[in-house]
């Protein structure tokens, strides 16, 4: 076979050590305008290089419907020869080993077989592996950089991207998660209730909590600062932009098709087998700022969600009508007990 990237990559030696690169491609959330068809759309892929040791590369961006068989060679080419600054001296080797992670099947197996050529060891997978973070890291940078707003739902960042977080926490919050939804308490009263939360919450937005529902379209946990914010909103000429107006942080737990979810928290639900209610029901905590910027919980916040779902999946409708709801429920933490005071009802 002969290619200009298998060519360039014969010029390079190997260098046999314990270092890993994986090489894989990725649809963006992006159509492009086909310029000389007015009207016609096409998606473009990414195809990146990413190593063990940290760095990575990527290749030019691809049709979906015409994906280069070599553009994965270009990104391995390009990751070992042109470093991104001028000030940044070339890797100058191959490694010993390579994971071609999924792409089209003719482009994997053309890749396979010219770095099997070169005499490196190669494996096939249908997985994303050390590409997953970067990947996911990509599509939010296009998507707010260069279409200036901001990112849809499953190129917004990984839960697991905060300091502190851990897989058996995220299960946790999964499961509080999963009775929840399963419970449905939003079906047992009549309008909504806004709930001042104890022990008080270090976060001051996150001090009141009430339970979404009762619309019949968007189902979970939203949290405010306080039940005159509700108030106010609810007496203004227009309640939307009153809400967007708030010089805060808005958090949530929300529920998105599977379909929806965030890459890098659906491959953490399928690579640990985190529980769900359904495919219609993944969960999203999330926090939206003022300016449109997306967060994701900590791990003090997701306890607090934890506990939160936990609370009000084991309350009954007495509870729920109520003006209080006094309950112990066993966290990742150990055993909260969470006073909720119904603060306002609308």
């Amino acid at each position: 076979m002969f290619d200009i990237a298998i060519e360039r990559l014969r010029r390079i030696p190997i260098r046999r050590s314990d270092e890993v690169w994986e090489v894989a491609a990725m649809p963006l959330p992006r159509l492009v305008r086909d310029g000389d068809k007015p009207g016609d759309m096409y998606q473009i892929a990414a195809c990146a290089c990413v190593s063990s040791c940290g760095g990575a590369m990527i290749s030019e961006m691809q049709r979906v419907d015409a994906f280069e068989m070599g553009a994965p060679l270009e990104a391995i080419a390009r990751f070992a020869s042109d470093p991104h600054r001028a000030d940044v001296l070339p890797l100058g080797y191959l490694p010993g080993r390579v994971v071609i992670g999924p792409m089209p099947e003719t482009a994997q197996e053309y890749v396979a077989s010219a770095l099997a050529s070169l005499g490196i060891e190669v494996e096939c997978t249908d997985e994303y592996g050390l590409s997953r973070d970067f990947m996911a890291g990509l599509i939010q940078q296009i998507t707010q950089e260069e279409l200036g707003e901001a990112p849809p739902i499953h190129a917004m960042a990984g839960i697991m991207r905060r300091k502190g977080m851990t897989v058996e926490r995220v299960r946790a919050f999964a499961e509080a998660a999963r009775a929840f939804w399963r419970a449905k308490p939003w079906t047992c009263c009549e309008g909504e209730t806004i709930w001042s939360i104890e022990p008080r919450p270090k976060a001051k937005e996150m001090r009141h909590v009430s339970i979404m529902g009762g619309g019949g379209q968007e189902f979970g946990l939203a949290f405010l600062d306080s039940p005159d914010r509700v108030r106010r909103m609810m007496e203004s000429e227009d309640p939307r932009a009153y809400f967007e107006s708030m010089n805060m942080t808005h958090w949530s737990v929300g529920f998105e098709y599977r379909d929806d979810a965030p890459l890098s928290d659906l491959w953490l639900w399928e690579e640990e087998q985190l529980p769900l209610a359904g495919d219609d029901a993944f969960p999203l905590p999330m926090g939206i700022t003022r300016t449109g910027r997306v967060s994701r919980p900590t791990p003090d916040t997701l306890a607090l969600m934890e506990g939160l779902l936990r609370v009000f999946a084991g309350a009954s409708r007495r509870d729920l009508c109520g003006d209080l709801i006094a309950r112990t429920v066993k966290t990742f933490d150990g055993d909260v007990c969470f006073y909720l005071q119904a603060a306002l009802r609308t």
